[in-house]
């Protein structure tokens, strides 16, 4: 029955022959022609995608062809010449053709591929900003490629690696903790408010750059996402780390403000809790940041603590001859070479005044003068300060020998508890006792 109705097949109508064609693919099977073989070689992981899209073309396409070939085997194999064969040796050809075709743009895909994603690879692991342009045109071309959705995981995966990289070069060569300290420790107020408000806006630039980055990374698709985790967690410090930063910047604008309340309330437990809140981020924040914390520490101690206390007006003299201080002038010896000087211009005081090298003191527009008298008792000078200047010196000589250590604050207090006026230090020492406070409890804060 098949026989006649085969021999009868080429004067069926069109639509006859695709019913036949359906049917025999439907209930004919024979080994389908294999794609070519990636085995030994490096498969990207887009090359996979393209390969299963092209073999479940040629499968299709083999499959009509099995049909053919089944039927040509039962039936058609006495007449060579046949019509049939002349067909299926032109599908078999037409075939062939069109899966090398396909291996040959696998591979050539496959090729480019890889060149363009080693290419970019070699960039990031050497990167240097110069490289920028390059690394964007090599990302423009596998944006570009035919195959470029393939790969578009992988795509995903080193356009985040490379924005990584442009973020960690700029974040080291802000320098932001060096930047911190030299801005925490200018002299003038203006200039250090003006530093770190330059800080500020640096570090503000940096972070906004993170979150952006974060942004971009919590858009994508599940599965991109679970590639780049690696950058999402590495941007999420580094954006606590930034917003820790300019915390602890705001603390250090605040010591001008702090030091003013201080001054007018006279509440010195501001400043045990101002320092306590340096000694939270001590604990807390990135070590690099640890010499800026300490040097404002140290900022605000030297603001706080008076570095000095003035002197009385009046000088007085052995003899109780008493002289305003700016009216006092010392005539050095002929053998010093100096010319006579103001007392309050010599950079000495009578504390400090080398008086073997005096000649006498003329101390009023009058002329009067004392002389230097030849014998004193031992420990004894001509000139001599009033109660309220001894108690600044020796307060001044002390404040500037400290050392900002817990060892050099206690050394600091203990002199001043046993110095015998220090009744007349007790802002000093009421000052003076609230740093101890916090360095006694934090004495990392004081090293």
């Amino acid at each position: 029955m098949w026989r006649y109705l085969l021999l009868l097949f080429p004067a069926l109508p069109l639509g006859y022959l695709a019913y036949l064609q359906v049917i025999l693919l439907l209930t004919l099977e024979r080994p389908t022609v294999e794609p070519p073989s990636t085995a030994g070689s490096t498969t990207l992981p887009g090359q996979i995608a393209i390969t299963q899209q092209a073999v479940k073309e040629a499968k299709l396409q083999n499959q009509v062809y099995a049909a053919y070939l089944t039927l040509a085997d039962r039936e058609l194999t006495a007449d060579s010449s046949s019509i049939w064969n002349r067909r299926l040796a032109e599908a078999h050809h037409t075939l062939t053709k069109q899966l090398e075709q396909v291996r040959r743009r696998l591979q050539t895909y496959s090729e480019e591929l890889n060149q363009l994603q080693s290419a970019i690879r070699k960039q990031l692991s050497t990167y240097e900003p110069t490289n920028n342009q390059e690394i964007e045109a090599l990302f423009t071309k596998l944006e570009d490629h035919p195959a470029a959705k393939s790969i578009e995981p992988d795509l995903v995966v080193q356009r985040m690696a490379f924005e990584r990289k442009k973020l960690e070069f700029d974040l080291n060569q802000s320098k932001l903790p060096d930047q911190l300290e030299q801005a925490s420790t200018v002299p003038e107020n203006k200039d250090r408010e003006r530093a770190l408000v330059q800080f500020r806006d640096k570090a503000d630039e940096l972070l906004s750059r993170i979150n952006q980055f974060l942004a971009r990374m919590d858009s994508l698709s599940a599965e991109p996402r679970k590639l780049v985790n690696e950058h999402y967690l590495w941007a999420k410090r580094q954006q606590a780390r930034l917003e820790q930063v300019l915390k602890l910047r705001d603390l250090i604008a605040a010591h001008s403000e702090i030091l003013l309340e201080i001054e007018k309330s006279k509440n010195y437990r501001l400043a045990e809790e101002h320092l306590t809140k340096f000694a939270e981020f001590r604990n807390s924040i990135d070590a690099a940041f640890v010499p800026a914390i300490q040097r404002s520490v140290e900022r605000f101690g030297e603001e706080y603590l008076p570095r000095s206390i003035s002197f009385d007006n009046v000088v007085r003299f052995h003899n109780g001859i008493t002289a305003d201080r700016e009216n006092i002038t010392i005539h050095w010896k002929r053998s010093t070479g100096k010319a006579p000087t103001k007392l309050i211009d010599s950079g000495y005081n009578e504390f400090t005044l080398p008086e073997a090298e005096v000649d006498l003191y003329e101390y009023d527009s009058n002329g009067g003068t004392i002389e230097i008298p030849k014998e004193l008792p031992p420990g004894k000078r001509a000139i001599e300060g009033t109660s309220k200047s001894k108690v600044a010196h020796f307060y001044n000589e002390k404040r500037k020998a400290l050392k900002w250590t817990t060892a050099g604050l206690e050394e600091f207090r203990k002199a001043c508890d046993l110095y015998p006026e220090k009744g007349q230090l007790t802002g000093q020492r009421n000052r003076l006792e609230a740093i101890l406070q916090v360095s006694r409890t934090h004495p990392e804060l004081f090293q």
